[in-house]
């Protein structure tokens, strides 16, 4: 599939690079893909700080080509962001106890018994361990067609009223 750009003699695009908030293609085309009318100084100093080439004028047949992912690197990148949503979270919720994240909450689960923290770090421990089964759970049901594609807010969401916050 490609984008092919308008019928008019010249227009500006910033080209950036995966990862920076553009969907395919990866090119905005006079301002926000195509809806603006131009880009702030604010886009494209972000942009050519990260990478991005700026063009002035392009040609009125200018194709701009769209990067097909597989099927399989659609489900990877999916997975990823889905999990990494979840991450934050479990990471957020242990740090409003003063731990540096979920990690760190659960690791005191594995002291003697009667130290200090070793309660609720093995309720985080549990919890993490609930949580990580029940965002599995419907990635599962979402690969059978069992349950709708959850963005990364309805998933954590979903996960936290089946698996409340220990604290």
């Amino acid at each position: 599939m490609r984008l092919i750009a308008p019928n008019i003699t010249t227009y500006r695009a910033l080209v950036m690079p995966s990862g920076l908030g553009l969907a395919d293609p990866q090119i905005a085309l006079d301002g926000r893909c195509m809806t603006g009318h131009g880009f702030s100084s604010e886009d494209i100093a972000y942009g050519e700080a990260n990478g991005a080439a700026f063009v002035e004028e392009l040609p009125n047949d200018f194709v701009v080509p769209q990067t097909q992912q597989s099927t399989e690197e659609q489900q990877a990148q999916l997975i990823a962001t889905l999990t990494g949503a979840v991450q934050i979270m479990l990471d957020t919720e242990a740090r409003k106890k003063g731990y540096d994240g979920i990690l760190s909450a659960a690791s005191y689960a594995a002291l003697p018994a009667g130290k200090p923290f070793k309660t609720e770090g093995t309720a985080y421990a549990v919890w993490r361990s609930d949580v990580w089964t029940k965002c599995y759970a419907i990635m599962d049901l979402v690969q059978r067609g069992q349950h709708v594609v959850p963005t990364p807010e309805n998933l954590v969401a979903e996960v936290l009223t089946a698996c409340p916050a220990p604290y």
